[in-house]
This record gives structure tokens, sequence and C-alpha cells, in this order.
């Protein structure tokens, strides 16, 4: 988990990128459309024919460039884990850092948190299934908490 925080350089550059989309005015309809990532578990890193799967799909994970960052590598990870192993291997040990991180003050380490529980989630759908009553209204608060910002694409 210490690995998908956000390092202090990019932090400062997502906050100068917020702050000076905030002074450009309204959103526009292109900026408020979701974006669908697409999980790459079981090899399908290292596959020849990789480049034409997602042509037009530059916004597949957080780094600039398609670069590989200690960020996207460890979210990668989590999710290769969880889609390899399942829940009763990945759980027990993320679970006691994910409840005490989601309850974080650092906002930072709130949202790589919810980054986590992202990466798990398809595969250990059934098991997270049960806590997403306490899941729901947590998340929904964080979209709209004061100190939670949007990220620039």
């Amino acid at each position: 988990l210490n690995g998908m925080v956000y390092p202090p350089y990019k932090i400062e550059e997502l906050l100068e990128d917020n702050a000076i989309d905030e002074r450009g005015g309204d959103d526009r309809q292109q900026d408020l459309a979701p974006v669908f990532h697409s999980a790459k578990t079981k090899g399908q890193y290292d596959s020849e024919d990789d480049d034409s799967e997602d042509e037009g799909s530059d916004d597949d994970m957080d780094n600039d460039d398609g670069e590989w960052s200690l960020r996207k590598c460890s979210a990668a990870s989590l999710d290769s884990l969880a889609g390899i192993f399942g829940a009763s291997y990945v759980l027990p040990p993320l679970l006691p850092a994910l409840q005490e991180g989601l309850q974080n003050t650092d906002q930072w380490i709130r949202e790589a948190c919810i980054l986590a529980l992202g990466a798990i989630s398809e595969g250990c759908m059934t098991e997270i299934t049960p806590h997403l009553p306490q899941l729901h209204p947590f998340l929904l608060t964080q979209l709209t908490s004061q100190d939670s910002l949007p990220q620039r694409r």
C-alpha cells in the first residue's frame, strides 16, 4: 500500500494542475465523461499484440506517457495477486492495513487505499460484497469531501 501513495512531486503536480483547472472556468461535457479502465492480469503485460487492444485508451493508468511508476506497478501487482490467488491469500494481510489507511487523516493515504480496493475488487468480489453497505457511504463521502480533488487526465 505504501507504494500506491503518490510521491510528493506528483502530489505537487496534481495540486498545481487542479488549481489551473479551477481557474479555467466551467467543466466541459468531455471533462466529465467517465473513464473505464481494463484490468491487465495473468500475463497480458508482455503480449506482443497488446498495442492493438487499447489503441484509443491513453487513460488506462494513472501515470502520463505510459510510463510505469511504483504506484502503477503496486496497483497492478495487487490486482494480479487478487486475480490469481484470490481473497483467501490476499485479504488477511491486506485488510488491517486497508482499514487503518481508510481512516487515516492524510487524504493521499486514503486515496491509495481506495485505489487498492479497486485493484482487488475483481479478484475478491465475493468476499468484499458483504462489506459494501459500509464501503458505499464512505466512498460517497470521500467524493464530496472538501479535501478530495478531481484528477486531471
